[in-house]
């Protein structure tokens, strides 16, 4: 079952969050409900590429963010309210003072990632050339698929900008699917 995508309930916001999430951005919001306001706090980051974790480019990437605070009356036909928005990065900060640059700014975020994810992602002829066993969520679900099916997803989700990289054993791992060459396949089972 897919987990539902974060929402605040505030139409603007929820289509800057539909935005970072159709980016493959990583987004989190914190809501605090009182009395008669509701305050939502909007952190939207990119999510490092595994090929750049614990390097410097990597701890850029990590600092890359956009924070947001929202507020919305609890009465009835109340609107949302960007009470402050602001692009992070390591070096420096800028307050963005319309919603207009938020939007701008959680693009520009999602082209960044986009970007880092292509340098990161290993190339079609890098795939090994054998039958590929499909894990998802740690469970095989196929025992081999070609590796040509491989390569046309490494191709696809590069092109994209989505995040994919490839193991020392040439194992490809796209979210929560692993496609295992089925060589170290048989080696992992036999090893368990």
């Amino acid at each position: 079952m897919a987990k539902a995508p974060p929402s605040t309930g505030i139409r603007n916001t929820d289509e800057i969050i539909t935005t970072a999430l159709a980016y493959g951005l990583t987004v989190a919001v914190d809501s605090a409900i009182g009395d008669t306001l509701t305050r939502h706090t909007v952190r939207i980051s990119i999510p490092v590429p595994t090929a750049h974790a614990g390097t410097e480019l990597g701890r850029t990437i990590a600092g890359d963010v956009v924070e947001m605070l929202w507020t919305k009356n609890n009465a009835k036909g109340s609107r949302g309210r960007l009470e402050d928005a602001t692009r992070w990065s390591v070096t420096d900060h800028r307050k963005l003072c319309t919603l207009r640059a938020a939007a701008d700014s959680v693009s520009n975020l999602g082209h960044d990632s986009n970007r880092y994810a292509r340098e990161a992602a290993p190339l079609p002829e890098d795939v090994v050339d054998a039958p590929h066993a499909v894990f998802v969520d740690g469970h095989q679900v196929h025992p081999g698929i070609p590796a040509a099916n491989v390569r046309t997803i490494v191709k696809s989700r590069r092109f994209r900008g989505w995040l994919v990289h490839q193991d020392d054993d040439g194992t490809i791992v796209s979210d929560d699917r692993r496609y295992v060459p089925r060589a170290s396949a048989a080696s992992a089972d036999a090893d368990t």
